[in-house]
């Protein structure tokens, strides 16, 4: 979902503070994953259609059926995130969320 808003020209922030509420629980309604059957063909099938998006190669690579977007390519949103999806490496400030560590206040995560 990611990549195709990223492509599709929508931006991505992380604000300090929560801004909107989800409620977490669901028990008291039952879920997709609760009403559907195990299907290993269908999951194999859906995780190749996602490997196919994030890896694509080319800029020029035909999009795939309600695919990506065309306002930015697949390698901005890799570059953005800061992860190889082919070698699965992930960059160290990508960890940061591209912020100077020394901006973090990682005294309070340290018990006295």
């Amino acid at each position: 979902m990611a990549a195709r808003l990223w492509t599709h020209g929508y931006d991505f922030y992380a604000p300090c503070e929560a801004v909107v509420y989800h409620l977490w629980s669901r028990s008291h309604r039952p879920t997709f994953t609760s009403l559907q059957r195990d299907d290993q063909a269908a999951k194999k099938a859906s995780l190749e259609r996602v490997l196919a998006l994030l890896l694509q190669a080319k800029e020029n690579e035909p999009m795939i059926a309600c695919g990506l977007g065309r306002e930015r390519s697949i390698q901005d949103f890799h570059a953005a995130q800061g992860v190889n999806w082919s070698t699965h490496e992930i960059q160290w400030t990508s960890l940061w969320g591209h912020r100077d560590p020394i901006e973090f206040d990682l005294t309070a995560a340290v018990d006295t």
